[in-house]
């Protein structure tokens, strides 16, 4: 069984050849989900804060440099998964 430590080491291996993308997704989903309600930036701030959250949009991302189709349009595209 592993540990957490492992899981956390485990996923950012597998986010390391898409963290510039995951990154500039997150300041995209930041800007796109801005409120002026303190409780609602809670919850925003909580849901970017969970890493397990950007497996699909990494998964977008891994699909679209196999593909060959990583235009710019690629972050809107992992922000709707």
């Amino acid at each position: 069984m592993s540990t957490d430590v492992e899981a956390g080491a485990s996923l950012a291996a597998a986010y390391a050849p898409v963290r510039e993308d995951l990154e500039q997704l997150q300041d995209l989903l930041r800007r796109e989900l801005s409120a002026d309600d303190p409780f609602l930036m809670e919850l925003v701030s909580h849901v970017l804060q969970t890493r397990g959250k950007m497996v699909r949009p990494a998964l977008a991302f891994l699909c679209a440099q196999v593909a060959g189709r990583a235009g710019p349009e690629r972050h809107l595209v992992a922000a709707a998964v």
